[in-house]
C-alpha cells in the first residue's frame, strides 16, 4: 500500500508497532494494511523518541527501488541525517560486509556471465550420471545448476558433506534426479574453483563469504554489532535461511529486530518456506521479554465488498496465520463482477466495459488488467491498442530494445552467428524497407542451407535488379575485413558509430530516444565489460555467442527513462510484475482451469535442494508439492484482487472454470452480461497504433513540440486511411511519416497455397513464425539436436525395414553408426547421450518387432494432393498390411507421448489415402498409429479415423488457408517463443 499522507494518525495496531521499544517485533501485515507507513513511522519513532542514531539502523527490503524510496522517505522525515541510515537488499548488505571488512576490489560474476563459462566449459563437466543434463545444456545450466547453486548458498549448505537422498517410487526423488543431485553435488565444487581461478564471485558466494566472515571472526561480527544495532526487515515472508542466520548474529544480544511481512502474500516461495521464517521468529525471539506479534488487518485500499472476495478465497489455504481484512474505508461498494465468456468473448468485454468506464470520467490510468502469464499480457496489450485504448509502455529487457537489436544483427552478420539469417533480413528491412527484403529472401529455396549472406554476394542478378543492396554488401565486407584486427568492444564500437543512431537520438532526444541511448551505452558498456574479462578470446564471435546463450535465457535488465508526468493509459501486466500496486479498477481475464491456476509439472530438471539437505526440514510443511503449487497460485491470486480498490472484474469461461472462482460462494459477486457480443472490429492501423503510444510518451516526457507534431501526424495518417487528399513538408519528421506511409507492402499469396501438417501446427501456434518462415522466406537454424537425431533415427527406420533385409540387432545398430553426424550437437557430451539414447531406443524396436515381422509395404511415402486451392504435401515413415487392412505408422523420437485420435499429420495422412485410387495403398486406413520410440510399454498410440473426423480435417484445413490469404499474420505470445528461431532478431512482439 502507498504511504497515508503523514498527516493521518496510525490506527490502534499500527500505533502499537510504530511505538514498541527497541526488541524484537513481528508484523503480519496484510495487504493494504499500511506496511510501508508503519515501517516509515517506526523508523521515525526509534530516531525521534527512543534516540536512536540513524547511522545504527540496517533496513533491509526486497528490491534496490524499495530501499531507495524507503530511504527517501525517511530523509523527508528527519532530514539529511537519514543518509547515514543503511537501506539496501540483502545482497547488497553483504556485498558491503564483504568490501568493508574483507577485500574492496571484489570482481563481480554476473548470472549471465557465470551460464556463459558454463557453456564454454561444458564438456569439462562429464562425465554426467543424469540423462537430462547432457541432452541440453542450456536448460541444464539456466534451470539447474544456476538456480539450484544460488539456493545452496541462501540455505548455507555445503554439499561436500551431504549424501544423496536414495530414489523410491512414494517420494519426489527419481531415479534421474538422485543422478541429478549427485552431478551438482560434484560439479558445484569445479564450479567454484572456475571462480577462483579468474578472481570473482558471484551473488551467492556474497551471501556465503558474509555468513562465514560473520561466524569465524569474533572481532569483525563485533564491529558489525555496534555498526547495525536496530534491524528492519520487509518482505520477511520471502526471505532465505542466511537471512535468517546473519540477522540472528548481527542483532546480538540486543535483538532489536522488526521483521514485517504477509504470509497471504507469499508469491516467490519455495516449499515451507515462509512457514519456517514465521516459526523460526517466533522460536528464536519469543522468549524475550518484549517480544510481541502484531496482525494489521485495517485495509486501507479497498472495499469491504472486494475484502471479503479475498478473504473467502485465501481461507481455503492451509499453514496460515488466521486474519480477514477489514475495509477502513467508508466508500461506495460494488460487488465484484464476474463475466462468463471464452477468450475472445473476454476481451470485447474488457474493450466495452474500459471504454465505458472512460467515457463516464475514469482515466485510463486508473484502471489495471492483470494476466497470469506474459503470453496473456501480449494478447491483452494486442487487442487494447487495436480498440483504440492506450496502453502504459512496458520496458523489456536489453537485449529487447530495437537499437541493441540493430547492433546484435550486424554482430551476427560479420561474424557468421546462428542467426545471421534472421539479422540479414532486418539489416535489410531496417535499411530499404521490408519489401525489398521480401523480394530478396524469397528467390532461395528455405532449406539451402548456405547463409543469405553468401547467396547474395555470388547472386549478380540480385545485385543487378537490387543495386541498393549493394550499400550493404560493402559494409558487411569493410567490418568483415578488420574483424580478426579489433576485440568485441571495438567491433561493436565500429558498428554503433556505423548505424549513427547515437546522433540522430542524441539529437531528436524524445523518450525512446532516451532509452536508445541508455541501452546502446549499456550495451556497449557491456562489450568492454566481456572484452576485458575474456582477455584469451574477447574477439566478435566469442561476444556473439555469448549474447545468443544470454538471448536464451532471462536476458539482460534494461534501463528505463524516467517520465516527468504519469501516462494516462491502461496498465496491462502480469499479477507477479503488479505486487505493491493498486488501482481503482482492476480487471482479472482468462480465469480458466490450467491458466490460472496454472497446471502442477514435475520438473524434468531439480532446481533447488531436497529436503533431507535443509536445515529447518523439521519444521518443513507436510503439504504435497502438488498442493503447495496450489497454495501459492490462490496466494497469487489473492494478490491480484487485493490490488483493487473500487471496482474488480473477473473474466471466466463457462467451462474449464477456474477452481479459485468456482470455490467463491456466488453471492460475492454479481453476474454481467455484455450487450454487445460481436467481434470487436480493428479501428486502428499498425501505424495509428504506433504514432498515438508515441503521444502518450511525448505527453508524459511533457515534450510539448514532439507531442504537436504527432498530432498533426496522426490527423494525416486518419486522412490517408480513408484516401483523403493530405500534404507533407520537408521536416525530419514528415519525411519519416512519408517513408512509414508508402510502407504498407503486403507480400503476395498465391492462389494456391501449399501446406503441410508442420505448416499447419506452425500457423496455428504464431501466424507470423508461418509467414516469415514460409512465406517472408528466412531459414531457422539448421543445428536443432532434437531434429537432426529424430532424423537419424527415421532414416535408420527406413533403412532397416528394406525388402528383404535381415531384421537383427546387429544390423540396425549398424546403420545408426552409419547414418550418425559426428559433429553436428555442438557438445561431445551431449552427441554421446544422444548415440547412447540412439542404441537403446533401436535396441529396445528390434526386441518389440513380431514373429513374424510386420508386412511393411511402404516407407518413407511421400505424398501431394489437392483440396479446393490448397495442396497437402508430407511423407508417411511407414505403411502396413495388415489383417483389416492398412495401418500408418508415424515414429516419434519425443519423450512426451500424445493421443493419435488428435494428431493432425495422422489425420492428414488418413485423408490422403482415403481419396487416393491405388488397390494396395488406397481408402480410409484401418488404423493410424504413432510409435513413440523412448516408451517402453505400449509405444503404439492407434485410432482408426472416421469419415467425419476427415471432413473436419478438411475445414480446418481450408480454414487456415482463409486465414493465409487474408494476410492474418499476427504474433501469437506463448511458451512456444522460447525455442523460437525468430523471437531475438526479427519478432515485433518482443522489441521495445
Amino acid at each position: 500500500m502507498k504511504s497515508p499522507n503523514r498527516s493521518i494518525s496510525p490506527n490502534k495496531k499500527q500505533r502499537s508497532a510504530i511505538q514498541h521499544p527497541p526488541s524484537p517485533l513481528m508484523i503480519i501485515a496484510g495487504a493494504g494494511t499500511g506496511k510501508t507507513f508503519t515501517i516509515e513511522n517506526r523508523i521515525t519513532y526509534l530516531i525521534q523518541h527512543f534516540k536512536v542514531d540513524p547511522q545504527h539502523i540496517l533496513a533491509i527490503t526486497y528490491t534496490e527501488k524499495a530501499a531507495k524510496e524507503l530511504q527517501n522517505r525517511i530523509v523527508e522525515r528527519i532530514g539529511s541525517s537519514g543518509h547515514t541510515m543503511t537501506v539496501s537488499t540483502f545482497h547488497s548488505l553483504c556485498f558491503k560486509i564483504l568490501q568493508d571488512f574483507h577485500n574492496k576490489n571484489i570482481n563481480l560474476l554476473e548470472e549471465s556471465e557465470a551460464i556463459h563459462l558454463f557453456i564454454q566449459k561444458f564438456d569439462e563437466l562429464e562425465p554426467f550420471q543424469s540423462d537430462e543434463f547432457p541432452l541440453d545444456p542450456h536448460r541444464a545450466i539456466t534451470e539447474s545448476f544456476i538456480p539450484f547453486f544460488n539456493r545452496m548458498r541462501d540455505e548455507l549448505i555445503e554439499p561436500e558433506f551431504l549424501s544423496v537422498p536414495k530414489h523410491s517410487t512414494d517420494n519426489p526423488i527419481t531415479e534421474e534426479i538422485s543422478n541429478q543431485l549427485s552431478d551438482l553435488k560434484r560439479i558445484f565444487p569445479i564450479f567454484q574453483s572456475w571462480k577462483k581461478n579468474i578472481n570473482v564471485i558471484d551473488y551467492g558466494d556474497m551471501i556465503l563469504s558474509a555468513y562465514n566472515i560473520l561466524h569465524t571472526d569474533k572481532s569483525i561480527l563485533k564491529k558489525v554489532q555496534n555498526q547495525y544495532r536496530h534491524i528492519i526487515v520487509d518482505e520477511f515472508q520471502d526471505n532465505n535461511f542466511a537471512l535468517n542466520e546473519i540477522v540472528s548474529m548481527i542483532s546480538g544480544k540486543r535483538k532489536y529486530v522488526t521483521v514485517v511481512g504477509d504470509d497471504d502474500q507469499v508469491i516467490y516461495s519455495f516449499r515451507g518456506a515462509s512457514s519456517y521464517n514465521i516459526k523460526a521468529f517466533q522460536h528464536r525471539y519469543g522468549s524475550h521479554k518484549d517480544y510481541i506479534s502484531i496482525s494489521l488487518k485495517d485495509n486501507y485500499r479497498s472495499s469491504q465488498a472486494i475484502l471479503n472476495l479475498a478473504n473467502d478465497s485465501i481461507s481455503n489455504n492451509s499453514e496460515r496465520v488466521d486474519k480477514d481484512l477489514v475495509s477502513a474505508l467508508n466508500i461506495p461498494e460494488f460487488k465484484p463482477i464476474r463475466y462468463w465468456g471464452n477468450n475472445t468473448e473476454q476481451l470485447n468485454f474488457l474493450i466495452n466495459e474500459i471504454k465505458q468506464t472512460s467515457d463516464e470520467g475514469s482515466y485510463f490510468k486508473e484502471i489495471a488488467v492483470l494476466c497470469r502469464t506474459h503470453g496473456q499480457v501480449s494478447n491483452v496489450t494486442n487487442a487494447l491498442r487495436y480498440a483504440g485504448i492506450p496502453v502504459a509502455t512496458r520496458y523489456m529487457s536489453l537485449l529487447h530494445c530495437s537499437a541493441v537489436r540493430e547492433i546484435m544483427s550486424w554482430c551476427q552478420v560479420v561474424s557468421n552467428g546462428t542467426f545471421q539469417d534472421s539479422a540479414m533480413f532486418r539489416i535489410i528491412k531496417t535499411k530499404f524497407g521490408y519489401e525489398l527484403a521480401h523480394n530478396i529472401f524469397k528467390n532461395y529455396n528455405r532449406n539451402d542451407r548456405r547463409s543469405r549472406l553468401d547467396l547474395i554476394n555470388d547472386d549478380r542478378s540480385i545485385q543487378n535488379k537490387y543495386p541498393q543492396i549493394n550499400e550493404i554488401l560493402q559494409s558487411i565486407s569493410k567490418l568483415k575485413s578488420i574483424i580478426q584486427k579489433r576485440s568485441a568492444s571495438e567491433m561493436v564500437w565500429e558498428i554503433t558509430e556505423h548505424l549513427g543512431m547515437l546522433k540522430k537520438s542524441a539529437r531528436e532526444y524524445s523518450l525512446d530516444d532516451h532509452y536508445i541511448l541508455l541501452n546502446v551505452g549499456e550495451f556497449l558498456k557491456r562489450s568492454q565489460d566481456f572484452s576485458k574479462r575474456n582477455k584469451q578470446d574477447n574477439s566478435i564471435f566469442a561476444f556473439n555467442h555469448f549474447l545468443e546463450v544470454i538471448a536464451r535465457s532471462s536476458g539482460l535488465p534494461s534501463i528505463t527513462p524516467p517520465e516527468y508526468r504519469e501516462q494516462d493509459a491502461v496498465f496491462v501486466n502480469t499479477v507477479h510484475g503488479a505486487k505493491g500496486a493498486e488501482y481503482p479498477i482492476v480487471f482479472l481475464p482468462f480465469l480458466r482451469s490450467a491458466s490460472f491456476p496454472l497446471n502442477f509439472r514435475t520438473s524434468k530438471r531439480i532446481n533447488r535442494p531436497p529436503e533431507e539437505w535443509l536445515r529447518y526440514k523439521n519444521v518443513l510443511s507436510n503439504i504435497t508439492p502438488k498442493e503447495h503449487h496450489i497454495n501459492e497460485e490462490r496466494r497469487l491470486f489473492y494478490v491480484a484482487v487485493t490490488r483493487a480498490k473500487k471496482k474488480l472484474y473477473l473474466l471466466t469461461p463457462e467451462k474449464a472454470t477456474s477452481p479459485f472462482i468456482k470455490e467463491l460462494s456466488d453471492n460475492l459477486m454479481e453476474d454481467q452480461q455484455m450487450n454487445d457480443k460481436e467481434s470487436s472490429t480493428r479501428t486502428h492501423s499498425e501505424l495509428k497504433i504506433k504514432y498515438e503510444h508515441n503521444l502518450q510518451k511525448a505527453i508524459a516526457r511533457e515534450d510539448y513540440v514532439l507531442a504537436s507534431n504527432l498530432g498533426l501526424a496522426l490527423k494525416i495518417i486518419h486522412d490517408h486511411e480513408r484516401n483523403n487528399f493530405i500534404e507533407l513538408g520537408n521536416s525530419d519528421w514528415e519525411e519519416e511519416l512519408a517513408t512509414e506511409l508508402k510502407a504498407n507492402f503486403e507480400p503476395n499469396i498465391p492462389e494456391k497455397i501449399n501446406l503441410s501438417a508442420s505448416a499447419i501446427d506452425t500457423y496455428e501456434s504464431c501466424p507470423l513464425k508461418f509467414r516469415l518462415g514460409r512465406i517472408d522466406g528466412i531459414p531457422q537454424t539448421a543445428k536443432k539436436p532434437e531434429l537432426i537425431f529424430g532424423n537419424i533415427v527415421h532414416s535408420v527406420l527406413q533403412r532397416f525395414h528394406e525388402p528383404d533385409k535381415p531384421l537383427t540387432k546387429e544390423r540396425i545398430l549398424r546403420i545408426l553408426d552409419e547414418e550418425w553426424k559426428k559433429g553436428e550437437f555442438d557438445y561431445s557430451v551431449r552427441e554421446e547421450k544422444f548415440k547412447e539414447q540412439g542404441q537403446d531406443i533401436l535396441t529396445r524396436y528390434h526386441s518389440n518387432l513380431p514373429d513374424p515381422p510386420h508386412n511393411v509395404i511402404r516407407r518413407e511415402k511421400e505424398f501431394a494432393f489437392d483440396i479446393e486451392s490448397v495442396t497437402i504435401r508430407g511423407a508417411i515413415d511407414r505403411i502396413d498390411l495388415v489383417e483389416d487392412g492398412i495401418n500408418i505408422i508415424d515414429y516419434k523420437t519425443s519423450k512426451t507421448t500424445s493421443s493419435a485420435k488428435s494428431n493432425l499429420q495422422l489425420a492428414i495422412y488418413s485423408m490422403y489415402l482415403e481419396q487416393l485410387d491405388d488397390t494396395d495403398i488406397g481408402g480410409l486406413p484401418a488404423l493410424s498409429s504413432l510409435y513413440f520410440l523412448r516408451e517402453d510399454e505400449k509405444p503404439l498410440k492407434s485410432h482408426a479415423f472416421t469419415e467425419e473426423q476427415i471432413i473436419n480435417t478438411r475445414d480446418k484445413i481450408l480454414n487456415v488457408a482463409d486465414k493465409i490469404r487474408e494476410k492474418n499474420f499476427d504474433a501469437k505470445t506463448g511458451k512456444h517463443c522460447d525455442w523460437c528461431d525468430y523471437k531475438n532478431l526479427v519478432c515485433p512482439a518482443w522489441e521495445n
